[in-house]
Formats: structure tokens, sequence, C-alpha cells
């Protein structure tokens, strides 16, 4: 079956619209040539039976037309003069989210009817969600508002084993934050955010840096003592809570893991202690063509420079990796003056990256940077990445919707642009140096047939950037992704939910190039928007926490593997033996 993303999509979360629908009606033996679904719905940890689930089924090719009941007392559901076909299926309860029938991630096992196959005695295991929430407290033990509060989840991600922000919330007035809905897996859990008294300071900025020479002459304008602001005062108010996890660590390497199970409720509490802010001060230079000197009759008028024309100061972004190496946006804080920009953020280890602004072509600089004091911004000694390419288009006029991607899989980073007609494109944003993977997508039957780079090097559908010298590519796109179809089989009889894998030839390089599915009811699968070439096909029972785009660990299946070719617009038929994991 396809992505339980579409399954969830036609399910209308189960609202008025869909609930209000009849219920079907229970009959014992259906008419000729005309089928049934039914089973029972356990909770499935349980196993009792659950009344008062919501049950859907939609075709898989038609998911508009969908049908839905409710479970009795016994928690029997059943959906009479069901046609031949392939049907999703999917049940929610409250207390129990969404879930497609013998779901694993993001795939579910479809339920196919016709002649000698069984789709009346089904028993669907219904997870209950689970729940991780807390409250964030502060060195005094209040409670902290407005915290950021990030959920991070440890599992296989695109087929390799990490861990990945997965949602993000606030604290209320009660200090209080809440992942609801959550299936089982690890967790982790981070915050970060400022003091009451620090927010009520804004946008007032301190910079502390040896050497200003305009300080004095600032101090002296400040006549009136209303304006002053004590040292020790202003020091209180220049504070921030640094990121820090559950557990109290404030590095990812160190904190402490939630393993939630389907139904568990876990408290996860955390304490922050404010520190002082370090600050990043970026200086805007001035055109001294644009720079005029404003005098005065009275000699007692200090002269000033009156600049009528500043130079755009880079912009400057900040990120902190965690874990495997997943860099999230730093919590910071700009203020400024005509003099520049000051950025105030906790002290600790940060990615930076600037980028100059109104230049025809993006350019800027990326480096790894310790805060620990107040500081100007630094020199680089890398610069980040520019793309440009052509784009040959094979056949038909691609759509304007056609986009040029690369992704960074360690880093979570994105970059995007549109392929029009004429062919060139450009990726606006500099690229920060690291290995992404190339594609084409948002259009349906588009593909990358070939690239060649120049400015980088390309092993398969990976780029290595750089970042010094410009990175120019040629790209050929063409329309037309196959399909292959099949059937999993084992021990003589076709055998569902097993976990079908289409792996590309180097497979190490090639990671777009995956295709995924769950065998249905009958052992049948089906793998779409396949890239033309030449790929193994191998299912796994049990597979569903493996690993499953990574070379060492496919290595074993590999070898009993059903090779594959996939022509043009064309589709594959092919029987693959499932393997135990």
């Amino acid at each position: 079956m396809k992505a339980l993303t579409r399954v969830v999509a036609v399910f209308c979360i189960f609202g008025a619209a869909c609930i209000a629908q009849t219920q079907q009606s229970r009959t014992s033996t259906s008419a000729a040539g005309e089928w049934q679904i039914a089973g029972i719905v356990v909770d499935s940890i349980s196993n009792q039976p659950l009344s008062g689930v919501s049950v859907l089924i939609a075709p898989v090719e038609d998911r508009d037309s969908t049908r839905t009941t409710k479970t009795g007392a016994d928690g029997r559901f059943l959906f009479s003069r069901v046609a031949k076909g392939k049907f999703s299926l999917a049940a929610n309860r409250r207390g129990y989210p969404t879930q497609g029938f013998n779901q694993h991630g993001g795939y579910a096992t479809a339920i196919v009817t016709g002649p000698a196959l069984d789709t009346e005695h089904l028993i669907f295991r219904l997870s209950p969600e689970a729940t991780i929430r807390g409250s964030v407290t502060d060195e005094e033990n209040e409670s902290v508002q407005n915290a950021m509060v990030r959920l991070f989840a440890s599992g296989i991600d695109d087929g390799r084993l990490g861990t990945r922000m997965v949602r993000m919330a606030s604290t209320d007035d009660r200090g209080a934050y809440s992942f609801a809905h959550l299936p089982e897996g690890t967790y982790y859990v981070a915050v970060s955010g400022q003091p009451w008294s620090a927010t009520l300071s804004q946008p007032r900025f301190r910079r502390r840096f040896e050497v200003r020479q305009q300080a004095q002459s600032v101090r002296d304008e400040l006549s009136a003592p209303t304006a002053k602001m004590d040292d020790d005062d202003a020091a209180e108010l220049d504070k921030v809570y640094p990121l820090t996890f559950y557990g109290g660590s404030l590095s990812s390497s160190e904190a402490t893991a939630i393993d939630l199970n389907p139904g568990q409720s876990v408290t996860a509490d955390i304490a922050v202690s404010a520190v002082p802010n370090v600050h990043l001060h970026i200086p805007i230079q001035q055109n001294p063509a644009s720079a005029q000197l404003s005098t005065d009759a009275n000699p007692q008028t200090p002269q000033r420079m009156m600049v009528s024309n500043l130079r755009q100061p880079p912009r400057v972004e900040l990120f902190q990796s965690v874990f495997e190496g997943t860099l999230i946006p730093a919590a910071t804080v700009m203020g400024g003056s005509s003099e520049g920009f000051d950025i105030s953020l906790a002290p600790g280890n940060y990615f930076l990256q600037t980028s100059s602004r109104g230049d025809s072509e993006p350019g800027g600089t990326y480096q790894e940077i310790d805060l620990a004091a107040d500081m100007d911004l630094p020199p680089s000694s890398t610069p980040t990445g520019s793309v440009s390419g052509i784009a040959q288009f094979l056949g038909a006029k691609p759509p304007d919707s056609l986009v040029f991607f690369l992704a960074n899989r360690q880093t979570s980073q994105q970059y995007g642009t549109q392929l029009k007609g004429d062919g060139e494109f450009r990726i606006e944003e500099p690229i920060m140096p690291g290995k992404y993977e190339v594609a084409v997508g948002n259009s349906p039957g588009w593909y990358l047939q070939s690239i060649s780079a120049t400015g980088a090097r390309l092993s398969g559908r990976t780029l290595q950037v750089t970042g010094s010298e410009p990175v120019r590519l040629t790209v050929k796109v063409a329309h037309g992704l196959g399909q292959v179809d099949g059937v999993v089989m084992r021990e003589g009889k076709p055998w569902a939910g097993a976990m079908v894998v289409l792996v590309p030839r180097n497979a190490g390089n090639n990671a777009v190039l995956f295709r995924r599915d769950e065998s249905d009811s009958d052992g049948t699968f089906t793998l779409r928007d396949v890239v033309p070439g030449n790929y193994n096909l191998i299912a796994i029972e049990g597979g569903w926490k493996l690993a499953w785009s990574d070379p060492r660990i496919l290595q074993p299946y590999l070898k009993s593997a059903e090779a594959v070719q996939v022509a043009p617009g064309g589709k594959a038929q092919i029987t693959v033996q499932a393997q135990n994991r």
C-alpha cells in the first residue's frame, strides 16, 4: 500500500462530515460478485475489543470515494457489498490517533477483495496515543513562560538511523508544555528561552567591546539621569536560558532519552538556569561618498557625520548542531543602530553563515565559532557555495511547478529553485559546504535523467559542495517515471505486511532513488514514481526497524535480491521472496 499520508488525507480526521455518513448495515452474506471487509478492532496492548471506533475504507485508486462505520460494543465492524479491488483501511477513536491497518511508520497494508481472499476476519490492532508533558522552571523554581520546547525523535529516518526534530511547542502561563498523539519510540526534549525580565528590556542591547571609539560620546549625549542604566541592573536584564535538554544537560550527547510505549504518558520536567548573553557585533560600513559633515555656527555644538547611504550589513544566521549533526536555528535577539547590529544569544558553539544582500550573485561565508564572550563578526576561512546551472528538457515542455532540489540529510538543510522553460536556474541562497542529494520534483512524472557538474564533486546523485568555487550544473530532465508491481511470496503463499525495498545500483550515493512499500493482504505491492534504471528488489519480513538505505545493512539481503530494469514510462512485474530479518 502507498504511504499512510494518503489515507489520512481522505479520512477527514474522522470529523463530523465522515461520522455523519450512514453506518453500514451488517449482513451475513454478500451479493453475487460482491464482497465484505469485516473484522474486529482491539487495543494493541490489552487485546480488548474497542467500541465506538470510526473505521474507514477507500479504494486505493479513488481516495475520495470513502465509506465509514463504527464498531459495536463487541469491537466488530463490517462493510458489505464491497466491489472487487484494493482498499485502504484506517481507524480512529478518542485516545487512539488515526492509523492504517498493520501500520509501520508511513506505510500500511491495503485490503484486497476478490475470489478466494479472506477479508472478513481482520484483526485491527489499534495503538493508543502516547504523550510527553512537563513544566519548565527556573533556578528559583518559578514557571518559565513562552519558552520554546523542541521534541526530537530517534529512529529510522529516510532509511538511516538518526535523530531529528519533529515538533515544537511553547510553554503556557504556568510554564507547562505537552506533546500529544505520539507513536511509540525514543524521544528527547530540549527547551530555550528568555527570563521575563529580559523581555521587558528589549530592544535595549548592551555592547561590551574593549575598543569602542564612540562609546564616550554616546554617554555624554545621554545627559538625562533617567536615560542611564546601572551596569548591574542592565546585566541582570541581559540574560538568556540556553538550550537545555531533559535531564539537565546543555549537550545533546548527554541528553536523557525518553522511551515511550503505546498509551504511555511521561512527565518530563526541565529546570533551566539563566546565563549572561554574549553579543556578536556586525558593523555597517559607511559609504564615504555619501558622508557629509554637518557644521553649526555655535562652536560648542559638536560636529556630526550625517550618513545618507549606509551599506547593508550581511545577513547572519546562527545554527546549533545537535545529535548527529542536525542544524537547528539558534535562539537570538537582534538590535542595532547606524553603527551596526548586535546579536544577543547564549554562550556556546555555533555554525555561523553570512550572506550578502543586494548582490547579483549569492555569496557569503560559513564557519564554526565558539562564542564565550562578546566579539565582532569574525573573518571566515570557508566561503559558502553558489549553485546555478542549465536544465535540458527532453521531450515535453516542463510545467512551471517543476523544482530542482538540494537536500543534506545530515544537517536537514534543503534548498530549491524552479526550473523554467529557458532552462537557466540559480539557487538564490548561499549553500553551506556539505553533501547534498540532487533531485527534481513537485510535478508528476518528471525526473532527473542525468547530471554533470563543474566546481564540485559528483558521485551518483550526491553533490559535494565545498564553497571553494561556484558550482555549475548541467541537468537533463525527462518525463516518464516508471512503476514496479509485484507480489511477495513466502513458503509458496502470498505474504502480507513485508517491507519491500527497491534498491538502486550504487546505493550509497543514490539515496533519492530508493522506493519502498508494504505488501498488501494478497501479497501484492506497487512501487510508483520510479526513475528509469537498474535496481535490486528485496522483501524483508519484520524489517521495518532496519536502516534500509544503509549499504552495509542491506548487503546480506541483496544476495537474494531480484534484479529489476525499469524503462522510461514502463511497468515491471516481478515476484520476490520474503527474507527473514
